[in-house]
């Protein structure tokens, strides 16, 4: 869907983007074989964006809120819906979780399991495994969000930075450039994951803001529309 519409031949930014996402196929395609999920969050992200622009609020926030049900993070990119006050979309987000967090999950599990997963999904997610110290060269020790042999921006930085293996084995190969603390190693993934995610953010609320008036586009693109 990306490439649709793009000329091999033409010159410019389409063009680029083309090479680029040619370039990048072949990890795309090994990371779903890995069963690996951030591309069709990815894809269902930037679908309910799309319905979003089309006003089309429902189904952009239930869309976005089957996102962050898979995986929490989409959930941080409704913030440039509440920046524009969009509440049809806040509240189709609300909704559609709470059905399938809720609704869903206590059918199929029953309201008390389905509570109690969850209540230990949070723990996990903020404290850790329970009864084991901390230990940077053991991934299994640590929050989710400090592993680093997964495929993400940190775990990338964490191979690099530490002296750490690239695999959840002591014996594992080790690829770093430096050999810093792991309070280093946290404070340079802050800086990178909030650019990162600033960057995304600023991008999709100049998206959702973009106003669609004939009269103020671009007079290449009325030019195209017009013939």
């Amino acid at each position: 869907p990306v490439t649709a519409g793009i000329r091999p031949t033409s010159g410019g930014p389409q063009s680029l983007l083309n090479r680029a996402v040619l370039a990048v196929l072949p990890a795309w395609i090994g990371s779903l074989l890995l069963g690996q999920n951030m591309l069709p969050l990815m894809a269902l992200t930037w679908g309910a964006f799309q319905l979003a622009r089309q006003q089309r609020s429902w189904l952009a926030g239930g869309l976005l809120a089957l996102a962050a049900v898979i995986r929490v993070l989409p959930a941080v990119f409704l913030w440039p819906l509440i920046w524009t006050r969009n509440y049809r979309v806040m509240l189709a987000f609300g909704s559609t979780a709470l059905l399938l967090v809720g609704g869903l999950g206590s059918l199929y599990f029953g309201p008390r399991t389905n509570l109690e997963f969850h209540r230990k999904w949070l723990k996990f997610a903020v404290q850790g495994p329970e009864n084991r110290t901390p230990d940077p060269g053991d991934p299994n020790t640590l929050r989710g969000s400090l592993r680093y042999h997964n495929q993400s921006i940190e775990a990338v930085l964490a191979r690099l930075l530490m002296d750490v293996p690239i695999h959840n084995r002591p014996q594992a190969p080790r690829v770093n450039l430096l050999s810093v603390p792991a309070a280093t190693w946290r404070g340079a993934r802050s800086v990178v994951l909030a650019l990162c995610l600033g960057l995304g953010l600023l991008a999709l609320y100049r998206s959702v803001t973009q106003r669609q008036d004939p009269d103020k586009a671009p007079a290449s693109s009325r030019a195209n529309s017009g013939g």
